[in-house]
């Protein structure tokens, strides 16, 4: 199914529009979509494993998101310790957003 409890398509969700609340506008000024949490996870990350890993490991990927395999092959090698722990969260959010868009186009 496509709604989720409030009524309004999932669709919506993941294109980033605000569903419609009814009546209580002030409710639509702090709803933060799907779709934005799942962005600003991602930025959250990238910006993460951009900033604890040497530049000398990842300065030729630098510019894509090809560094991501270097970043975790050299924190593994290192031990690295998370500075920030919720940074597995928003790991997590960006493989369950991939997944469930990968899924829906595949089947």
């Amino acid at each position: 199914s496509n709604s989720n409890n409030n009524g309004s398509s999932s669709t919506l969700l993941l294109k980033g529009e605000i569903p419609d609340f009814g009546s209580n506008q002030n409710s639509t000024k702090s709803y933060q979509t799907l779709y934005s949490k799942y962005k600003s996870a991602t930025s959250r990350f990238i910006n993460y494993m951009r900033t604890h890993v040497p530049n000398d490991i990842i300065a030729s990927e630098r510019s894509s998101i090809n560094f991501l395999l270097s970043a975790s092959d050299w924190m593994a090698q290192t031990s690295h310790v998370l500075v920030d722990p919720n940074i597995l969260r928003d790991l997590k959010l960006c493989i369950r957003m991939r997944s469930r868009v990968a899924q829906s186009m595949f089947r």
